[in-house]
């Protein structure tokens, strides 16, 4: 690759660039990506630096297969179109109808039976094959890949409905595809990297706790509040990488992991702009592309943009180094924190089982999203609460008129300080 123009990046030794001098000044014309032996390039029309690069490697590498990605290409059990306004597409219908299938259970076995080791095993085959879907295309299932897993060594019988549940509803959704948007006339360097992080405490069959993390790439405009199409390129949910007394704890691992995944995107980014990135300077490079660090716990933000104490105020130390550290490194890099309710959290649906709104409600919206800050922290369980009290005054006034009318109607008596009084009862509300 080297001996052909191409230069490996620092951040990622497996994706490479092309660079050409045009009016005096290096710009990137090719990217190549390797994974085992497959190549994914891509490269600037007309470009006779890249053509030529292209040209070498095809003629020394004895490549299998070379398509084209207008006509669909099979890359690592994914399928990658390209349409016309540069848009890519990328789904696994193929790999799902072709490699996930349910478990073989005897229904004469009850569901709290205890597992056997060949169970465990066709576990295993089953949620290895539905992992590979959700790491590479599906970041809706990944949490109850995760956390299924964890589940196999103390499971039973139960568990294997789970996994064959997981499994017909991939099957169901086999054709959901990820989209990477083309951002017409949006240069790079008007592109932000935005990460969602989040944490579910003791969730786990040993009490850990489960992070989900998600990162996105989409015009920086989405951080004025303005929706954007937004492209996902990095997720992950696991157990969190130590034990924690409370839920502070877990959701600090979540946004510690969170910004180290924020920081990585955005240096690659940099050096995908034709830069070189230099370890004394490393902050302040990093810093020149926009990034954002997404959050729902009130207290956590509190403590990170508000608490000046020491360990930002956390009564657990453990935590208190970690966010201070966190906080130091992103204030460096000028990356942006927000908080946003629950309900607009997407990496929510990394953290529990089968719980997907957030991240479907995203996909359903061709992953146009908006960065919601409400400045007087409305908790998401709040938001909700709210609603539902608006929906029963909704549905008193309606039965109060009803009342009114019906008995105009059959000339009952009927006064308006009455209805007050009936308004004023707590039997709707209770």
């Amino acid at each position: 690759m080297k001996r052909s123009g191409w230069k490996a990046l620092l951040g990622d030794k497996c994706l490479f660039v092309l660079q050409e001098e045009i009016n005096g000044k290096l710009e990137i014309v090719g990217l190549a990506g390797l994974h085992v032996d497959d190549f994914l390039i891509a490269g600037k029309e007309g470009s006779k630096v890249y053509d030529h690069a292209v040209q070498e490697l095809r003629e020394k590498f004895r490549f299998g297969k070379w398509s084209s990605a207008e006509d669909g290409l099979e890359f690592a059990g994914c399928w990658i179109q390209q349409s016309s306004n540069g848009e890519i597409y990328l789904d696994q219908e193929n790999y799902t109808n072709k490699f996930i299938d349910e478990l073989d259970i005897d229904p004469k076995r009850p569901w709290s039976a205890d597992l056997t080791p060949a169970d465990i095993s066709a576990i295993r085959g089953v949620l290895g094959t539905a992992s590979w879907r959700a790491t590479q295309s599906s970041p809706q299932f990944l949490a109850d890949t995760s956390l299924l897993l964890s589940e196999i060594n103390k499971g039973s019988v139960a568990t294997m409905h789970k996994v064959n549940k997981l499994v017909r509803e991939m099957k169901r959704t086999a054709g959901q595809k990820l989209r990477f948007p083309s951002w017409p006339g949006v240069p790079l360097e008007d592109l932000a990297v935005i990460t969602w992080a989040d944490a579910s405490n003791h969730n786990r069959p040993d009490k850990s706790s489960t992070v989900g993390i998600l990162t996105g790439i989409a015009p920086k405009a989405i951080m004025n509040g303005e929706e954007t199409p937004v492209a996902l390129i990095q997720w992950k949910s696991g157990k969190t990488p130590r034990q924690c007394l409370g839920s502070n704890g877990a959701e600090v691992q979540a946004i510690t992991i969170g910004e180290d995944q924020n920081y990585l995107v955005r240096g690659l980014l940099f050096e995908m702009m034709g830069n070189q990135l230099e370890r004394k300077v490393i902050h302040k490079q990093v810093a020149t592309v926009p990034g954002c660090l997404v959050m729902d716990s009130r207290g956590i933000y509190d403590a990170a943009t508000r608490n000046l104490s020491c360990l930002h105020g956390l009564r657990e130390s453990r935590a208190g180094y970690e966010l201070t550290l966190s906080i130091v490194q992103a204030t460096q890099a000028k990356t942006v924190l927000r908080w946003v309710c629950g309900i607009a959290q997407l990496a929510d649906s990394l953290t529990k089982f089968f719980d997907r709104k957030c991240i479907l409600q995203f996909l359903a919206a061709k992953q146009v999203w908006r960065l919601t800050d409400d400045p007087s922290f409305t908790a998401g369980r709040k938001v909700n609460k709210r609603a539902m009290e608006k929906k029963l005054q909704e549905t008193q006034d309606y039965f109060i008129n009803s009342i009114r009318i019906l008995a105009e109607k059959n000339n009952w008596p009927w006064q308006d300080d009455a209805a007050e009084s009936l308004a004023q009862l707590d039997t709707f509300t209770d």
